[in-house]
């Protein structure tokens, strides 16, 4: 069983859902459940565990504050953000250092933890930490040591900015579908594999793929993200390219 703590936060509702369909339909590939947080509400779905809709940001805080997951987890985050932090819906700015102890949290006091974490949106957080792929891993500066072992992809670095599509976040979209063609080819994924396939979609919308670990590691991703893997619910849709400041 995988969890995935989904935060989706848009100005735009529709495009909010599109991403929540995105990553929910990723999720059906393997044994999960979700945790939900977002500023709109959905039907019921099947695995989702909790849903939060999103009233004011002392509540956002406590939402947070009592997650707790007894093993590896994925974190997602749709939406806006500054070089300060994520953008609540009452555009507030919640910091991208407490975000990063919140998530940490989580799952502190298992055993070896690992969290596989998406920035899908404006200004995405490198969260300071020591390693970035260029081929392989490189440590950088600037950096923050963690037990837990973290990767963090990101559709952005800080003062870049993103597009969406009427279909939701172009980013999301093609990490999903590479996860899953991957997967389904070769059983498992190597960065280098990965961010290529990646960049080559996105290129002429001038995104580039990011990528962080907290250790240095073997340049596949964890076996247990893509475990179990069945199925997946592909949409095909024209694309409205649209970029959002």
């Amino acid at each position: 069983m995988i969890t995935i703590v989904i935060i989706i936060f848009n100005y735009n509702q529709n495009i909010g859902y599109k991403d929540f369909l995105t990553i929910y339909n990723w999720s059906l590939t393997f044994n999960s459940k979700i945790i939900f947080i977002s500023d709109f509400k959905i039907k019921n779905y099947k695995n989702i565990l909790h849903h939060y809709i999103l009233n004011n940001n002392e509540e956002f805080n406590d939402i947070l504050e009592n997650i707790k997951i007894n093993h590896n987890f994925i974190f997602y985050y749709s939406g806006h953000a500054n070089n300060n932090g994520i953008i609540l819906p009452n555009e507030s700015i919640y910091s991208f250092s407490l975000l990063k102890s919140k998530i940490i949290n989580m799952n502190k006091n298992i055993i070896n933890p690992h969290i596989f974490i998406i920035f899908d949106c404006c200004h995405a957080p490198s969260f300071f930490l020591p390693f970035k792929w260029n081929s392989n891993f490189e440590f950088i500066n600037d950096c923050e040591f963690t037990k837990t072992k973290i990767l963090l992809i990101s559709s952005t670095n800080e003062n870049e900015k993103t597009y969406w599509s009427n279909n939701g976040s172009i980013f999301s979209r093609i990490l999903f579908s590479t996860l899953r063609y991957i997967y389904k080819e070769n059983k498992s994924i190597s960065f280098h594999y990965l961010i290529k396939i990646m960049n080559q979609q996105l290129y002429k919308l001038n995104i580039k793929v990011n990528l962080y670990s907290s250790h240095f590691i073997e340049p596949y991703l964890w076996s247990w993200i893509c475990s179990n893997y069945f199925k997946f619910i592909e949409y095909s849709n024209k694309l409205i390219i649209q970029r959002f400041d």
